[in-house]
């Protein structure tokens, strides 16, 4: 409704989002070589999921995961070959207690992670 009546973020929501890669390849090596005019934001992104949905965890880290500049999966067993981490949470493994999950993972990524990146994002 608010789309048709002139929200002023129905573009957003309707049209596609364009990266340059090419220009941000560039401005990556710009950073790595020390040129930029200015340090480049750092970002770390973050996803859950539990160990029956481990088969999943290499297309996210394949399409939108390798675009982070840091990268881990929270689940509820730890496997090295995949990258996942077990974060133990108060209460039981399930949908209505979510906000426990999400809580202790942003303790795990406070202890670990803080220092190394500017802006973090769970998907």
């Amino acid at each position: 409704e608010l789309c048709k009546t002139g929200d002023p973020n129905w573009k957003m929501l309707t049209e596609k989002v364009y990266v340059d890669l090419t220009n941000h390849e560039a401005a990556e090596k710009r950073a790595e070589h020390g040129l930029a005019k200015k340090k480049r934001a750092k970002i770390f992104c973050l996803v859950y999921t539990i160990e029956k949905f481990h088969d999943r965890v290499p297309a996210i880290r394949e399409t939108w995961g390798k675009k982070c500049d840091g990268f881990m999966v929270a689940s509820t067993k730890t496997d090295k070959a995949l990258g996942t981490v077990n974060i133990p949470h108060e209460g039981p493994e399930e949908y209505n207690n979510i906000w426990q999950k999400v809580r202790s993972m942003w303790s795990y990524v406070y202890d670990n992670y803080y220092e190394k990146y500017d802006y973090f994002h769970i998907g």
